[in-house]
């Protein structure tokens, strides 16, 4: 089984998509999931050095 962390952003989620596929990271856009919107995406908890290596991606985009 998998754990996975829906995240509401400030940026479009399209955006976020991309610029993290650019670092080799993979996020799902949630924007066509029923009640959220262009702005949600979903991640996996995977493990500490990938999380580290998300979070750290995630702040250089902010």
């Amino acid at each position: 089984a998998t754990n996975f962390i829906l995240i509401k952003t400030k940026t479009p989620a399209k955006i976020i998509q991309k610029k993290l596929l650019q670092k080799n990271i993979l996020v799902r856009n949630c924007s066509n999931f029923r009640g959220l919107d262009t702005r949600h995406i979903r991640i996996a908890v995977r493990t500490h050095k990938e999380n580290q290596k998300l979070v750290s991606a995630l702040k250089e985009l902010s």
